[in-house]
């Protein structure tokens, strides 16, 4: 049985050996979704949850203690996108105006680029070197073709 909330599952002891580890709750009304690990695993960020599915914002869990931490709010939205990079510190936030960057530890938000785009456009990610963003910028516009058939 899987258990409710979000889940950690340890694949370190090979196969047959796995442990799914149920995660604290972070409460206040909200669920927690993990969505981006920092590159020496020891923090997740992911989204703050409403039970209406809409997002207030972004925290991040420390895996050795078990806390929660905000690190950004939000007015409520349909989708947010954090991803590290490599310092830990930093995380790059895709919302749907842009693309910015965010510190962690003070919460401080710049923005980096302007992008619009739908929910299917969805996307966000850097190169290991943190030198490179990929993004996809997707739009409602397009033609209206008629055919006669005869």
């Amino acid at each position: 049985m899987i258990p409710q909330g979000w889940s950690l599952f340890d694949v370190s002891g090979g196969a047959g050996e796995a442990a799914v580890r149920p995660q604290p709750e972070i409460g206040d009304g909200h669920k927690f979704w993990p969505m981006a690990w920092t590159a020496d695993g020891s923090r997740l960020a992911g989204l703050l949850v409403r039970a209406n599915g809409l997002t207030d914002g972004v925290a991040q869990f420390e895996l050795a203690t078990g806390r929660y931490a905000r690190i950004v709010e939000r007015t409520p939205a349909t989708w947010l996108i954090p991803v590290w990079l490599r310092d830990g510190r930093r995380l790059l936030l895709r919302d749907r105006s842009g693309i910015s960057l965010v510190d962690a530890a003070t919460g401080r938000t710049k923005r980096l680029l302007e992008v619009s785009g739908y929910f299917v456009g969805y996307s966000l990610d850097v190169t290991k070197d943190d030198r490179w963003i990929t993004y996809t910028e997707t739009a409602t516009d397009g033609d209206i073709w008629l055919l006669t058939l005869e």
